[in-house]
């Protein structure tokens, strides 16, 4: 047994040889001692053991040095199994008492997760990792391999920092993950109810048609059944009288009776002939039966049935830039949050820049021209445009107001006063009520007519979820988007839900800005993306963050085939551009 504290002869000195050369069955006598890695180091490996980042607070120690003072050290790892004199001696002491004395339970062993060895150097721990090439290794891959590598860190030093990277990259996905799940369970959740409601309604429906059947089928067998025996009545009488004429005739040709009788019985006859005759009146008169059916249930068919599953495949499709329009006029940043031009026309497009206070009115020479405003707007709207002049309505949120603006040379404030409107976002004119759909209230939000004298009309619909933006198809469909429910809805003016479904995208922002063409598509953009949905639910993708736009609110042009997007730029972008495409 070797007995720690022997003290080496000079002969076992002499023979100590490079250990890392001695892995790679290279025999280099040893020039010096790493006391950090406790490992003998050749010349070369001595010489550049510290250059390495990793390395440079390692203490080396010349060899003649631990000579001349006569204590070679010893690795670390040959001392693991070595016991000492005192140990021996203390353990066969002890003996006697381990024979009665019950033995401490064993200390349970770390559970291994992972193998912590070099794959390359099997007795050596992985310490280092390596940004550069994306491994960890020991400490003889570092020296040999990954010594020039940049990026060496101890993974003691780093450990810290990047467990908290990990983690809130974990956490990030968790969210995501969780969210699936939570869409998936109010998907089964709303599913459910949407299932018993209707199937309710369905069973209700079906109960009030078979009575609605059962007493008209009722009513209408009686009807006939009265017809027939009334008719069947007259056909019995009339089968009588043919009975008699017929013998009165029969008798008239009777040549067994003699011409005297025949000529009484003739005269006395046509008398009672023409009573008969009398009573036979309105024969083109008598009642008819034709049996008619109106329903008064309007019968259900597949269009009233809506059971829309949205999960396709995105597909993709180039939208065709017209026109970049520099609208920054001396900003830095801008957000665009709605766009308005007469109906049927093309120019002038107005936008307002909710982050600036103002109005910024295109024409059809492309060139901005700015109004400021002495609150921050929101939506805007044309009331009416004849002949470069004409009426428009803009909300002020945070103001709780509704401003009615004259265009024309100038803007100036409109004949009519300002409405009060708890908190106006979204806004449209529907012109053939001659109303205003408002959309108030940010955060439980209602969708409103109100007149242009400021009369409250009739709230369409109600919500508890915000809506901010809306807008007006050809049909006169409302279509509105919710960026805290993720969704897009459209209904007509009676708060009826004509299409519901959720807008679905990676970085879960969205949808803003809402549009539609004459095709019914609907157009909505999200997070620096624009998308496009047809109205049989196919999606493309029509702006991406490739694309470099930043798209915020959107207006189809009714006049042409054009699509209006206004940007929301933050003050490290370089450029404040209206977009015109082409559909």
């Amino acid at each position: 047994m070797e007995v720690a504290g022997r003290k080496e002869s000079s002969e076992d000195k002499v023979k100590q040889k490079c250990q890392p050369c001695q892995d790679e069955n290279v025999l280099h006598e040893a020039y010096g001692y790493c006391k950090t890695c406790g490992e003998y180091l050749c010349d070369a490996c001595y010489k550049y053991h510290r250059r390495p980042k990793p390395f440079k607070d390692h203490v080396l120690v010349e060899y003649k040095t631990i000579m001349s003072k006569d204590r070679a050290p010893t690795p670390p790892d040959s001392d693991k199994h070595k016991v000492s004199d005192d140990q021996v001696l203390q353990q066969g002491e002890n003996n006697d008492k381990c024979k009665t004395k019950k033995a401490p339970p064993p200390v349970p062993k770390r559970r291994t997760v992972c193998n912590t060895k070099c794959s390359v150097h099997p007795s050596e721990d992985l310490k280092y990792h390596c940004k550069t090439h994306k491994i960890i290794v020991c400490s003889e891959c570092a020296l040999k391999e990954h010594r020039q590598c940049d990026e060496l860190d101890n993974i003691h030093d780093i450990y810290d920092s990047e467990s908290k990277r990990i983690v809130s990259k974990i956490k990030y996905v968790e969210d995501k993950a969780a969210y699936i799940i939570k869409q998936e369970t109010n998907a089964n959740e709303g599913a459910d109810v949407s299932y018993e409601e209707v199937l309710s309604q369905i069973r209700l429906d079906r109960e009030q048609v078979n009575n609605y059947f059962d007493e008209t089928e009722k009513s209408l067998n009686n009807e006939v059944y009265r017809f027939r025996e009334e008719s069947e009545n007259r056909q019995t009488e009339m089968l009588d009288i043919c009975q008699k004429l017929k013998k009165k005739k029969d008798l008239i040709r009777d040549t067994n009776v003699s011409e005297i009788e025949r000529y009484i019985s003739m005269t006395e006859g046509e008398c009672e002939v023409d009573n008969i005759n009398r009573d036979l009146k309105g024969v083109f008169g008598l009642p008819r039966l034709r049996v008619s059916y109106k329903s008064q249930y309007q019968m259900l068919d597949s269009g009233n049935l809506v059971a829309e599953k949205h999960q396709r495949e995105i597909g993709r499709r180039k939208l065709k830039l017209q026109k970049k329009i520099n609208i920054a006029g001396g900003k830095q940043s801008c957000a665009i949050t709605d766009i308005a031009t007469p109906s049927n026309e093309t120019f002038p497009v107005i936008l307002v820049d909710c982050v600036n206070q103002r109005l910024i009115i295109i024409s059809d020479e492309y060139s901005p021209i700015y109004h400021q405003l002495q609150w921050r707007p929101w939506g805007i709207t044309f009331i009416s445009y004849i002949s470069q002049n004409g009426e428009i309505a803009i909300t002020f949120p945070q103001e709780n107001r509704i401003s009615l603006l004259t265009i024309g040379k100038n803007i100036s404030e409109s004949k009519r006063s300002c409405i009060k409107v708890k908190s106006p976002a979204g806004i449209r004119y529907h012109k053939s009520e001659n109303v205003m759909i408002v959309v108030t209230d940010f955060i439980n939000a209602s969708i409103q007519c109100w007149s242009l004298n400021g009369h409250l009309v009739r709230t369409i619909a109600s919500f508890d979820y915000n809506i901010d933006r809306i807008n007006l198809t050809n049909d006169d469909q409302i279509i509105f988007v919710s960026h805290t429910k993720h969704c897009i809805q459209s209904c007509d003016m009676s708060g009826k839900v004509l299409r519901y479904f959720p807008y679905i995208d990676d970085s879960m922002c969205g949808p803003y800005g809402i549009a539609s063409d004459q095709s019914q598509t609907i157009y909505v953009c999200g997070f620096k993306c624009l998308r496009g949905v047809s109205r049989e639910g196919e999606w493309n993708e029509l702006l991406t963050r490739d694309d470099g736009f930043e798209p915020q609110s959107l207006l189809v042009s009714n006049g042409s085939d054009r699509l209006y997007v206004g940007q929301t730029r933050k003050s490290w972008s370089a450029d404040n551009e209206f977009l015109i495409f082409e559909l």
